[in-house]
């Protein structure tokens, strides 16, 4: 229902996550899909919520797969993330109705790798950069 969690050395592995012809976005292109779905928002920060609906433009609807308020899910993008939560190095999994978090494909130095958080409470986008070891989600986009 929510998809596998990995970890960064997976997304990392020369042979792939994606299928011929797919890749895991870098940084810059969420950004890009952020800046797309909401043209103010700041797509410089760091540790931060990009904007207040680029989010929510993101999320799937309704409280099936994310826990109650879900603010601001439109899917308007046809994303429709789900909140899969996380994966702990010890393999405990954690907020699993509350988060979705996706790795991009590049890193912030060598222990960190950036992702995206999508929250229940929030219609924005958090741009962050966390430890490779920690299993979370995975979009291909098409090349």
């Amino acid at each position: 229902v929510y998809g596998n969690l990995y970890n960064f050395y997976a997304v990392a592995n020369p042979n792939g996550l994606c299928p011929t012809g797919w890749h895991v976005p870098a940084d810059w292109e969420w950004n890009t899909l952020v800046r797309y779905l909401e043209p103010s928002a700041d797509t410089t920060c760091m540790d931060c919520f990009q904007g207040a609906t680029a989010g929510g433009a993101l999320k799937e609807i309704g409280v099936t797969h994310w826990a109650s308020p879900n603010t601001g899910a439109t899917n308007s993008s046809g994303f429709s993330a789900r909140s899969g939560g996380d994966r702990d190095v010890d393999g405990t999994y954690y907020a699993k109705d509350t988060v979705g978090i996706w790795w991009c494909s590049n890193t912030g130095s060598p222990n960190y790798a950036y992702h995206r958080i999508l929250y229940n409470f929030s219609g924005g986008v958090y741009r962050t950069y966390g430890d490779k070891p920690y299993g979370f989600s995975v979009r291909c986009v098409k090349d």
